[in-house]
Parts: C-alpha cells; structure tokens; sequence
C-alpha cells in the first residue's frame, strides 16, 4: 500500500516537473518573442534608411549612331 502510494507521488512529481518544464520554456520562447517585435519597433525610430540605388537602363548605342547618322544626312 505505501509503495503504490509513493509511486503515485512520484508520478505525481515527474508530472509537475515536466508541467513546470513546459511552462518555463513556454514563457521564455513567449518573452523572446513578444520583446523582439518591441525592440523591432523601437529601432525603427533609430535606423536611418539609406535611398537604395536604382538600376539605370542601358543606353543603346545602335539608337545613338543611328541619329548621329540621320543628324549628317540632314546637313548634307
């Protein structure tokens, strides 16, 4: 009888332990990730965001010969 009921008590140990376990990193991935959307915030105050650059396009060389050649033929 005492046996069963230290075994019950055991049990009963491992099962708050495991809770508690549970709980614990429950509350520190919680924490993480609720002060990571704050500290996401608040850099947004602080960080200065540079312009980025744009892509020029390609000056065709072809087109610019072509009106350099139309350009002669009228003064011709």
């Amino acid at each position: 009888m005492l046996y069963q009921l230290y075994q019950l008590w055991n049990i009963y140990r491992y099962i708050l332990y495991l809770h508690g376990a549970y709980v614990a990193c429950s509350f520190i991935c919680w924490s993480l990730s609720t002060s990571y959307i704050y500290l996401a915030y608040m850099t947004t105050f602080f960080y200065v965001a540079q312009p980025v650059k744009q892509l020029e396009d390609k000056k065709d060389n072809k087109l610019n010969k072509l009106n350099k050649l139309n350009k002669l033929n009228k003064l011709d």
